[in-house]
């Protein structure tokens, strides 16, 4: 099982309409990926700092999910970040989660 981590600041007049992006645009085409288990998308006291932490049954499912989709959705959020994404990949060793739990065990 591996973590994916964007962490992201948006612009902060454009925070409503990233959270629109992000239900409406990313989620489902995470949804649709191989591999992919679940989501969590942490938000800072301001608003603006977001962490999105996306869990994967194996790392190639990761880099087919970059490869296919991911530079086209973030090319989509340019205008609604201040800066580029830092995306890190993290293999989760211990979990809690009800759902990740469910995929290590795939």
């Amino acid at each position: 099982m591996f973590a994916r981590i964007v962490e992201m600041s948006i612009r902060p007049d454009k925070i409503n309409d990233f959270r629109t992006f992000a239900t409406k645009d990313i989620l489902p085409v995470l949804k649709k990926q191989n591999g992919f288990v679940d989501a969590m998308a942490l938000i800072g006291d301001d608003s603006t700092h977001i962490l999105s932490l996306t869990f994967w049954k194996t790392k190639a499912d990761i880099e087919r999910y970059e490869r296919d989709d991911y530079a086209n959705l973030i090319e989509k959020t340019k205008l609604l970040l201040n800066s580029e994404p830092k995306v890190r990949v993290y293999n989760v060793h211990t979990s809690t989660f009800h759902r990740i739990t469910e995929g290590m065990a795939a």
